[in-house]
């Protein structure tokens, strides 16, 4: 990329002010103290300290100061000062007027560059964003520097505002300038070439964020990511460097200056590369650039018998004290890598000479109705200078597309009392393995409610939403085979009711519809789209036109029914048609019983069910209304062939707003109807569990850990509210130490065997539960590099009979009976116990029995005593050990 001789030439952005438009920086960084000279919040958060980590690691690539890793990560323009405009907020989200208020700020602050490391789709037209960047480059000069965004390697998958016109938009490379797979590609939605050069974008370290979570863990106090938003500040970085370098220079001045001295990709396309990979060494050496970063020359419709030609003019500019003379030659590719035909693109001469200080321009053509491939077809006009007057060739991208068959497709939308639509939802989706999605952005309005798009030949399913007084409709065309210009009336007045009626007066609270439409060829997905989301009261449907083909298409009709804590899961799968209304009774023979005996310590709390179905290629779920705890919910489920259930279940927190307890980990299944499946929840002895998928894993100098802390019972692990320190130790010394669970990684494992210890401690609130209010545990086991897989980690669990609430008898002679997990179930040499009655202030043995291979405790509850507490120690027959002590892991009465 050049930085470093930037450097050396005394370049590094200093003086120059650049935005930082992101998720907010972490200022106490020290690569970030000195660095921010500004923020500001745009969100709804609070302060503008990065809670993603996004942020902090775009700011850094761009100007961080190395103060940490004594300069080794240091940024592109290290002497810039940044702007901090905290756009997106703590879960990365952001909005259009965030964003667009983040770009006026920075304007107003007098930011020569702004970095937009975001994005969303792009649509045909201008958008509020992309016409705030088009805007504030020509009114202020700023130069906004944007991602191109991560959805490749497809074609036309570039974001905006990364489709915007005056924005320099950035590819990404990896370490060696190959194209990222995950680098968006052009055109836009608009057939313009994007994106204009490309960075380095893969596996790029730089600064933490104190509070952030993303990246991967590369050195202390720095993380590795990679994406378009990680080239995206390399090239800002750049153009600091080139503002400090010509203060005078405009942000467009700039783009071409970056734009035309790139080193390009072999085989990359100019909508896949712009012009090539970023050089900004060579952009300070050249006195050559073209004012045009880049020429698109537009979309020719098919057929092609009738297109016109079409030039642009590109004008070079000598910033030089000597005339310079050019050689010009343009080359293209078209699909494939095809070489573009002869003729397609040609050049009014071969040779210019650009003053010096002056201007001189170039005509280039582009004649589609040659005989060529459909397709877009992109390339480089090189100009290498003559005479060693400029250090290399100005690059300068172009293209066309030559569109495949297509035809117009005109549609209109009439609600049920026979009215005209705007706007309404629309899909149109393609059987033949490409589909694309369309709110009717892709179209042109021909009046009210009639729109027309262009459309490739082929086959297509169309569905649209139309909402009026009476309330929503929903229709399917499920086969359109498109061959000429066709017009589609998609009605109303067609449509019939649905409704679905549950067992036992129940009512519904949710429910979905949704469309799966299958392209037919061998390991591709289908394409589900999700039309209708609430009660079926006021939902019409009709399928409208010929069926679709067998396989090819099928419909889901699924939603939630309850009465107090009985709910009533129904789903109805539909394949090869999408039904003009629906109607059904459910009968209880239909259905399966999954009874979950839901247990609560803690009084006045209320639990929910959280049940999803899953089908081949989806997964939708319904949350019930609470209900009281302690309780026995029944969960019916209907039995369709192919799909599965899984129900989770939570125990809300006091105010109502969350859960405090809830077991989520439940596997999706299939049930018989008529059957029951019993199981119990929330309800102890809670303590970690292993074996299984639970436990401890070693790759190399990696510990992956997840034991679940609090399992209840039966086994199921219970993600509870509660304070947690974690430590891991190698011989002594600290590799983990704070306030997590029991599944976190530790790497840099010591190189030579050592004993490990793994430690936790936690106390649960009593608003949350009155069981298990206080636990801690410790594993220890020797390691070496040379392991690979399981990690010896047993545990020992306690069964009592409870009541729902947790309790047990007081007074009476009770047996316990004991599992043992993990290494010590098979290997065991030693194993004790000891019971409190008094929160753990004293302790008294409590000898294990063993009968015919089964454990158990016999033990005599005080009368006067309102829990117990237990304490185990085993070890195994290789020396490894674990320790816990639950107090209060039961209560009396």
């Amino acid at each position: 990329m050049g930085a470093p001789a930037a450097w050396a030439a005394g370049y590094d952005g200093k003086g120059v002010k650049v935005a930082v438009l992101d998720t907010g920086i972490d200022t106490t960084h020290p690569d970030l103290a000195s660095v921010v000279k500004a923020s500001k919040n745009f969100t709804g958060t609070a302060g503008t300290d990065d809670m993603v980590g996004h942020g902090t690691h775009v700011a850094a690539t761009l100007a961080g100061s190395g103060a940490r890793s004594d300069g080794r990560h240091k940024g592109v323009a290290p002497g810039a000062g940044i702007l901090d405009a905290k756009v997106l907020d703590d879960s990365g989200e952001g909005s259009d007027s965030s964003v667009i208020a983040g770009l006026e700020w920075a304007a107003g602050q007098g930011a020569k560059v702004a970095n937009l490391s975001l994005g969303q789709e792009d649509t045909p037209g201008e958008d509020p964003v992309e016409a705030a960047v088009n805007a504030l480059s020509k009114s202020t000069g700023m130069l906004t520097v944007a991602a191109a965004g991560n959805e490749g390697p497809d074609a036309g998958t570039v974001g905006s505002p990364g489709a915007a016109e005056s924005a320099l938009t950035v590819g990404a490379v990896d370490g060696e300038d190959r194209l990222a797979d995950f680098s968006s590609t052009g055109p836009t939605a608009d057939s313009a070439l994007k994106p204009d050069l490309t960075a380095p974008g893969v596996a790029v370290v730089s600064a933490r964020a104190a509070h952030g979570y993303l990246g991967d863990p590369a050195a202390d106090g720095y993380v590795s990511m990679s994406g378009t938003s990680m080239a995206t500040p390399h090239v800002a970085g750049a153009a600091a460097i080139l503002a400090q370098r010509h203060p005078d220079w405009t942000g467009a001045r700039i783009k071409q200056a970056l734009t035309a001295s790139t080193t390009p990709t072999t085989g990359a396309t100019g909508y896949q590369q712009g012009t090539g990979r970023l050089d900004v060494s060579r952009a300070l050496e050249g006195a050559v650039a073209s004012e045009q970063t880049s020429v698109s020359l537009g979309k020719q419709l098919w057929p092609h018998t009738d297109d016109r030609p079409v030039t642009q003019h590109i004008t070079y500019r000598n910033d030089g004290d000597q005339p310079v003379t050019l050689d010009l030659r343009a080359t293209a590719t078209g699909p494939g890598g095809c070489t573009a035909p002869e003729g397609m693109f040609t050049l009014s001469t071969t040779q210019l000479t650009v003053p010096a200080g002056g201007t001189a321009g170039v005509d280039l053509t582009a004649d589609t109705r040659v005989e060529a491939a459909d397709g877009a077809y992109s390339g480089t006009l090189l100009a290498t200078a003559r005479n060693g007057a400029d250090p290399a060739a100005v690059r300068t991208a172009f293209g066309v597309v030559r569109e495949a068959e297509a035809y117009d497709l005109t549609l209109k939308f009439l609600d049920r009392g026979g009215r005209p639509v705007s706007a309404p939802l629309t899909e149109i989706l393609g059987y033949s393995g490409t589909y694309w999605t369309t709110n009717l952005a892709d179209s042109e309005q021909i009046s009210k409610g009639v729109y027309r798009v262009r459309v490739p030949r082929g086959d297509y399913v169309v569905d649209t939403v139309l909402d009026d007084a009476g309330g929503t409709s929903a229709l399917v065309r499920p086969r359109l085979s498109l061959t000429g210009d066709t017009t589609v009336v998609l009605d109303a007045r067609k449509a019939k009711p649905v409704g679905i009626t549950a067992p036992q007066g129940a009512k519904m609270s949710d429910g979905q519809l949704n469309l799966a439409v299958g392209t037919g060829d061998a390991g591709s997905e289908p394409h589900n789209s999700t039309l209708f989301w609430g009660t079926f009261k006021n939902l019409r449907t009709a399928t409208l036109g010929p069926t679709a083909p067998a396989g090819r298409l099928s419909t889901q009709l699924g939603g939630l029914w309850q009465k107090g804590s009985t709910t009533y899961h129904l789903l109805h799968n539909l394949p090869d048609r999408f039904p003009t209304g629906y109607r059904h009774t459910t009968r209880m023979k239909e259905l399966a019983l999954l009874k979950r005996n839901f247990g609560s310590s803690v009084a006045h709390h209320k639990g929910i069910v959280n049940v999803l179905w899953s089908g081949p290629t989806l997964s939708l779920g319904t949350v019930s209304d609470p209900f009281p705890l302690p309780t026995t919910a029944k969960i019916y489920v209907t039995t369709p062939n192919g799909f599965k259930w899984t129900a989770n279940l939570g125990q809300r927190n006091a105010s109502g707003d969350d859960e405090d307890v809830f077991y989520g980990t439940e596997s999706a299944r299939s049930y018989r109807a008529g059957r029951t499946y019993a199981a119990t929840y929330n309800v102890g002895v809670f303590s970690p569990i292993t074996g299984g998928p639970y436990g401890a894993q070693r790759d190399g100098d990696t510990l992956d850990l997840c034991v679940p802390d609090l399992a209840d019972g039966s086994g199921h692990p219970a993600f509870s509210t509660a304070k947690r320190h974690t430590t891991v130790t190698a011989d002594g010394s600290t590799l983990l130490d704070n306030d997590g669970d029991l599944c976190q990684t530790v790497e840099k494992l010591p190189s030579v065997p050592a004993r490990y210890t793994i430690r936790t401690n936690l106390t649960r609130p009593p608003g949350v539960a009155r069981t298990t209010s206080r636990l801690t545990a410790a594993w220890t086991f020797t390691s070496s590099p040379s392991d690979s897989g399981s990690l010896p980690l047993s545990t020992v669990r306690f069964h009592p009979k409870l009541t729902p609430t947790g309790t047990a008898p007081a007074g009476r002679r009770t047996t316990i009976p004991l599992s043992l997990q993990g290494q010590a179930a098979t290997d065991l040499k030693s194993l004790t116990v000891k019971v409190s009655y008094d929160a753990g202030k004293t302790w008294s043995p409590a000898p294990v029995t063993t009968t015919h291979g089964k454990r158990t405790l016999t033990l005599t509850h005080p009368e006067d005593a309102r829990s117990v507490s237990l304490k185990s120690t085993l070890t195994d027959t290789t020396g490894n050990t674990y320790a816990v002590t639950i107090l209060k892991a039961y209560l009396l009465n």
